[in-house]
């Protein structure tokens, strides 16, 4: 029963761990999969090929997907918890100026920046009036 509790225990650290490490890494890291789904993908996938045997993994899976209901509820209901786990859009143009200070603080260069203008079909940033990196790694861009 004790090794149970320790695999339970085990999966509610790795999860929150996973977590804060991944949001400290920034929006264009994530890419299009949801904060939480990928962590519990991770934590699934390791939870197989641990050696604690199969008991200890099925218990390490069923918490994590309980860990992952509750923070899919929580994000859902709380904007709070939301801004902190999630993040919140990030404008890098602003009337046709770009934000070096926003681009920094997401890690992100004009090459980079470019390119995501350039997927949204704009070639020059002197067409966009606003651009913003959502919360899920892409660019929203208005034009002018």
């Amino acid at each position: 029963m004790n090794e149970y509790v320790d695999a339970a225990f085990r999966a509610v650290v790795l999860y929150f761990i996973i977590i804060i490490s991944l949001r400290l890494l920034g929006k264009k890291d994530i890419s299009q999969l949801a904060l939480q789904d990928f962590v519990l993908i991770l934590l699934i996938s390791k939870s197989l090929y641990n050696d604690a045997g199969l008991g200890p993994g099925i218990t390490m899976v069923l918490t994590l997907a309980i860990i992952n209901y509750i923070m899919d509820w929580i994000l859902f209901k709380s904007k709070k918890a939301r801004k902190i786990i999630v993040g919140e859009p990030v404008v890098l143009i602003e009337n046709g100026n770009v934000l070096p200070k926003a681009l920094n603080c997401e890690k992100l260069t004009m090459d980079e920046l470019i390119a995501g203008l350039r997927k949204q079909g704009y070639e020059k940033i002197q067409d966009v009036k606003w651009a913003i990196l959502e919360t899920g790694g892409e660019i929203s861009v208005i034009g002018k």
